[in-house]
């Protein structure tokens, strides 16, 4: 009875330090995803900001042809291009243009803004994970302790 248990209090221990390398290690790894995807969302947020910019470079490109389209048909009908009403509706176009680059604008802002917001996120968890660690290794010791003290307590050892 006595071998049995000493090799219980073993096996329990061993299993013991084999649940907190586990742990440790999947921890790890789960800190090294998180460090990839905020990587990857900094990336998705310079791509947000980016493609917002090229997207305002054409709104205003195609500002710029409206207008010439709206003259040149105002011209071949014989109006003054240079009229009241001519300048009135350019300036209405332009202004509609200058909103879409506005709103372009705030989109790819609040895009990233949402990409480093994330990234932030997923930096905070992994300092958690990490800083989990230790205090989860003690559980587990306590846990592997408890069973051993059972298995002991259980156990005449005077035979």
């Amino acid at each position: 009875m006595v071998v049995g248990s000493a090799i219980a209090i073993g096996l329990t221990a061993a299993q013991a330090i084999g649940n907190m390398q586990a742990d440790a290690a999947a921890t790890r790894a789960n800190i090294d995803i998180m460090k990839t995807q905020g990587e990857q969302q900094r990336k998705l947020g310079q791509i947000a900001k980016i493609t917002g910019e090229e997207n305002v470079q054409k709104f205003r490109a195609l500002g710029k042809n409206i207008r010439g389209q709206q003259r040149a048909a105002y011209a071949s009908q014989g109006v003054d291009v240079g009229s009241g009403v001519v300048m009135g509706v350019e300036e209405e176009s332009a202004l509609g243009i200058e909103q879409d680059i506005m709103v372009e604008r705030a989109n790819a802002m609040m895009a990233q803004y949402g990409h480093e917001t994330e990234r932030s996120n997923l930096r905070y968890r992994a300092r958690l994970e990490r800083s989990m660690l230790p205090s989860r290794a003690f559980g587990t010791a306590l846990g592997a302790g408890a069973r051993i003290a059972s298995v002991a307590g259980t156990t005449d050892w005077s035979k």
